[in-house]
């Protein structure tokens, strides 16, 4: 994966989420690495048999360097990362709007409350301020409302 995106770094911003994946799941694997050496399997009388880890497995030195290189790439991209979040964020406002127009919306009979957040959030997506270079403005949008109508209605 290092490799491919170091050849192709044009293609890292797109698949972002693929690379937090696999920096998640190098980090789980080192975590349950660690906390299995040393214990014996289930058919052993001795909870625990202690054992030297070789320092000539490559294994984990091969894994965090996966993750330090991963991580610099995703440095070294920043900007175009946010830049495309950004893009892909202002180009989902067409869309919802579309959405809330539909007749299948329509069938749903949302109360007023809903619909006028939902129309809030488009109006936060359209006017998501577009990349200039490193300095990309952070963006606000207090959505703690929707979320109670979402998970409490």
């Amino acid at each position: 994966m290092v490799l491919f995106f170091s050849d192709q770094p044009s293609l890292l911003a797109p698949n972002i989420q693929m690379v937090f994946s696999a920096l998640a799941l190098a980090q789980c694997e080192l975590t349950w690495y660690f906390q299995h050496v040393g214990v014996a399997s289930s058919k052993s009388k001795v909870a625990r048999i202690p054992i030297d880890i070789d320092a000539s497995d490559p294994t984990v030195g091969f894994i965090l360097d996966g993750m330090d290189r991963l991580c610099s790439l995703v440095r070294k991209y920043i900007a175009a990362i946010k830049g495309y979040a950004l893009s892909y964020l202002s180009s989902s406002a067409g869309r919802i709007r579309f959405l809330l127009g539909t007749p299948g919306m329509v069938a749903l009979d949302l109360d007023s409350t809903l619909k006028g957040l939902f129309q809030q959030v488009v109006h936060y997506l359209e006017n998501i301020p577009k990349p200039q270079g490193e300095s990309i403005s952070a963006v606000t949008c207090d959505l703690s409302i929707l979320l109670w109508h979402v998970f409490m209605a």
